[in-house]
């Protein structure tokens, strides 16, 4: 199986469409059951561990929890990556997917959520629902993990 990586584009007309930018080899994890498996995708695959900056990814499934897609939705500092709905849903949108689950690393390793991780994780969860989108979970990596699903936070 290869994890695909899409970045949307416009062509002349101004439509946005995917373009496909890397592939990744993986022969792990097929279809995405547990935050473990996210962990793995985000340690092995996306190297989200390894960063010294914080990046959100957003993983993008089909109705059997297959991964069809990932995209890198933010980029920040140290510790900070702005998200939108807008940059997480156009792409969800574009890709047809029906679950997502987002991603991103804390550089400190310390994988507590902070007050504005919490803040995104509610307001992506609140349009998730308002689209007809399963948001599976949020999940923070850096020297283990944290589940919002798993916590109940979700």
């Amino acid at each position: 199986m290869k994890i695909k990586q899409y970045t949307c584009v416009k062509n002349k007309e101004g439509r946005v469409f995917l373009r496909c930018v890397k592939e990744y080899p993986f022969d792990g994890v097929v279809a995405i059951d547990s935050p473990e498996s996210i962990y793995i995708i985000a340690k092995d695959v996306l190297k989200l561990c390894e960063l010294a900056s914080e990046e959100v990814w957003l993983l993008a499934f089909n109705t059997r929890n297959i991964l069809i897609g990932a995209f890198k939705v933010a980029q920040g500092g140290g510790n900070y990556a702005p998200t939108t709905p807008r940059d997480v849903f156009m792409r969800t949108l574009l890709i047809g997917a029906i679950n997502i689950v987002l991603v991103h690393n804390h550089p400190s390793g310390d994988v507590k959520p902070s007050k504005g991780d919490d803040n995104v994780t509610n307001i992506m969860k609140q349009a998730a629902d308002l689209l007809g989108i399963n948001m599976l979970d949020h999940v923070i990596v850096g020297n283990s993990f944290y589940s919002y699903r798993s916590d109940y936070k979700l």
